[in-house]
Parts: C-alpha cells; structure tokens; sequence
C-alpha cells in the first residue's frame, strides 16, 4: 500500500472523528492506545508527527467502524 493510500485512510479517520464526535482520547481508548501516540499519529504530516503505518491507519479506522479486522487462520 502507498503512503498516499495511507494518507486517505487517516484522512478517512479524521472525517469519522468529527462526523462520530469521538475524541483523541476516546479513540485512543478504542484502539488501546495512548492519546498522546494517538494524537502524533493524527498530526503524521507535522514535524513532530509520528509516521503511519499501515497497521496503525487500519487500527484507527477499525476502532471507529470503518473497516473489520479479522483474525487470520491457522494453517
């Protein structure tokens, strides 16, 4: 997946956050993180900004519904 995939994923994050009225903190606690990485997370495009991975863009999305995540099977 490409940074910019990424980049609309947290964009995606963001919408859902104002449209669901869900705090950094209540996400955070969604997510089972803290509101502090959370929010450097958010701010991925800032100088202090942490950078996205994929899994934690699709962690995020996940504690606010936008995608399911399911658990793979063993072989």
């Amino acid at each position: 997946m490409s940074e910019r995939e990424i980049h609309d994923i947290m964009a995606q994050v963001r919408a859902a956050m104002d449209a669901q009225q869900v705090s950094q903190g209540e996400l955070a606690r969604r997510a089972g993180l803290t509101k502090g990485y959370v929010s450097r997370l958010l701010r991925s495009d800032e100088p202090d900004g942490r950078p996205v991975t994929l899994q934690n863009a699709l962690l995020l999305a996940h504690a606010l519904g936008l995608v399911t995540i399911a658990e793979a099977e063993e072989a």
